[in-house]
């Protein structure tokens, strides 16, 4: 069975990679088998058509792809990385990697801005940047709540939100946790980020 071939090609340290999306699929057990044998993790579209068409291009789309996280843009670099292991697939706004780079891409994509309290309240406007031209979904886990939003929170493609955090009390600064519902780092799996606003004292 093909199964069993994989598992010899894994066995004997032929296969190092393996697709976890590819055109409209993503599969769950590819990433399993991924982290299981450390196999890196891949995202192609075996395109044979048109890609503006099939994957909506002008109204946002794209196409799977591997992000690589090299020391540099040379062909050694690269292949360094990718045995290494080193990627994050991104797939239909989902950013599928392992825990590791995931954190990085997810630093560098969110950043906190400007935080300030409205007039004599404990209601902390705050803004949150999205660097990336993924869609971002949070899920708030911290102890605050907000005005105007749930606890689900969707910062656009390279634009920011502001959330109006209850703290309650008026502080210096806040930390608040968030799921990020779009990354997976395992079937079934999000991780966490905390973002620390440093809050304007006027």
């Amino acid at each position: 069975s093909s199964d069993l071939m994989h598992r010899t090609l894994i066995s004997e340290g032929l296969l190092h990679g393996i697709e976890v999306a590819n055109g409209e699929n993503y599969s769950q057990e590819a990433l399993a088998i991924a982290q299981e044998n450390n196999l890196t993790i891949m995202g192609t579209s075996d395109i044979h058509g048109l890609i503006d068409w099939l994957y909506d291009i002008p109204n946002g789309g794209h196409r799977p792809v591997t992000l690589v996280f090299a020391k540099d843009r040379t062909e050694e670099a690269i292949k360094e990385a990718l045995f290494a292991g080193r990627t994050v697939a991104w797939f239909k706004n989902n950013l599928i990697g392992n825990e590791e780079e995931l954190h990085l891409l997810l630093k560098s994509c969110l950043e906190t801005g400007e935080a300030s309290y409205i007039d004599e309240t404990s209601v902390l406007v705050a803004e949150i940047k999205n660097n990336s031209d993924a869609r971002f979904v949070l899920r708030n886990l911290s102890e605050y709540t907000f005005y105007l939003n749930s606890d689900l929170v969707e910062i656009p493609p390279q634009s920011s939100i502001k959330l109006q955090i209850k703290t309650k009390e008026t502080r210096t600064s806040v930390n608040v946790n968030f799921e990020v519902l779009n990354a997976i780092t395992a079937p079934g799996t999000h991780p966490e980020i905390t973002l620390e606003f440093e809050i304007d004292q006027d």
